[in-house]
């Protein structure tokens, strides 16, 4: 008959006569506050956080820098529910803001909660979400790692910092954090099968890969990077039907930029195998899908090359700055137009660049 709440400040209510729960009792029936409280405590309330306390996942998170300085989100008192009520409308509308695509707004609304409640690690995660949609990376970053720390571990927010580490070329973070998530998130095998084939450990990479595909579920992801690890294998028969695979698994999805990945490799295929046409037609799509894709566009200036189109990968050269101002940009230019043996071409955009960014680490190496 009754609804008894062990919140900071206790309340009671009579659900026969107050099914709206508006007038506390908890003065006027101490006794029945004391049975249920009794009967509460003698309750098997142990639950387990996304994260894990064992020593082994606490040390992981310590050498990664985490825990260094603060107590976990479930330490410590805690603030009554009924003070924070205004939260809750907070997050819907930052909810409402994200589904119209107005994520700079809900990055606001999230700053604005996290200043007030830096304990909330579901608000960090979803304050990291809004940023990587502004592409602020660095931002996101350090939002994920305030979630994770809270968390203890949490293996999908792991996962999610070595991707966004993988990303960012940081192939060392981005394998401790993918061995932090290890077994309980399948996705951390994908990032470790990428994080092996871009340090060439194609044996690493295949085991990983099978390891994510078994968990795969309805996930496209690990079989786009299969594709590439049988790509790097030289199996490129194998890696076309992989990728025909993932793309009728994709289905009619709108977010189509997921497929990016997908047609580069497609196109690393084809192109091996002689189709060039097909492989030009899916190195164009890569680039449509993600204009910040630099791979696609060396690989499409570099197979125009060989087939003795010069002007045509200047121009995609050139787009690719274009579309993406940055020293990393002008780098891969310069390194495709010498791989294509234009020394002259390399030096004249490699000047160019240092001049826009005489101090750049990225041009630095040439």
């Amino acid at each position: 008959d009754f609804h008894y709440i062990a919140a900071p400040r206790p309340e009671l209510f009579d659900l026969r006569k107050d099914p709206g729960e508006r007038s506390n009792l908890v003065a006027e029936h101490p006794q029945v506050v004391r049975r249920l409280h009794r009967q509460l405590r003698e309750l098997d309330r142990s639950l387990s956080p996304p994260g894990q306390d064992d020593a082994e996942a606490l040390a992981r998170l310590a050498a990664l820098g985490y825990l260094s300085g603060g107590a976990g989100a479930a330490e410590g008192p805690l603030p009554d529910p009924k003070d924070r009520v205004e939260v809750i409308g907070q997050l819907g509308r930052a909810a409402s803001f994200g589904q119209e695509g107005k994520w700079r707004e809900a990055a606001d609304i999230y700053r604005d909660i996290v200043e007030r409640e830096p304990r909330m690690a579901l608000v960090w995660q979803q304050l990291g979400g809004a940023l990587v949609r502004l592409d602020q990376r660095r931002e996101a970053i350090e939002a994920y790692e305030k979630a994770l720390e809270l968390s203890r571990g949490a293996p999908h927010l792991a996962t999610t910092l070595a991707e966004l580490h993988f990303e960012a070329g940081d192939l060392d973070r981005a394998r401790r954090h993918a061995e932090l998530a290890g077994d309980r998130e399948p996705m951390a095998h994908d990032v470790l099968a990428k994080v092996a084939l871009s340090e060439g450990d194609l044996e690493a990479a295949e085991r990983h890969s099978a390891r994510a595909i078994a968990g795969r579920g309805r996930r496209i992801a690990p079989l786009i990077t299969q594709a590439a690890v049988l790509n790097r294998q030289g199996r490129y028969d194998q890696a076309l039907a992989v990728s025909a695979a993932a793309e009728a698994a994709f289905g009619a999805r709108e977010d189509e930029a997921v497929l990016m990945n997908l047609f580069f490799h497609r196109g690393t295929s084809l192109g091996h195998l002689g189709r060039f046409d097909e492989a030009k037609s899916a190195y164009r799509r890569a680039i449509e899908l993600g204009p910040d894709h630099l791979p696609a566009y060396s690989a499409f200036a570099f197979l125009l090359a060989l087939e003795g189109d010069a002007a045509e990968a200047g121009r995609v050269l050139r787009q690719m700055v274009t579309e993406n101002v940055t020293p990393r940009a002008y780098a891969e230019a310069v390194r495709t137009l010498r791989a294509m043996d234009d020394e002259a071409s390399a030096a004249a955009v490699l000047a160019q660049a240092l001049k826009r960014w005489p101090g750049s680490e990225e041009l630095g190496g040439f």
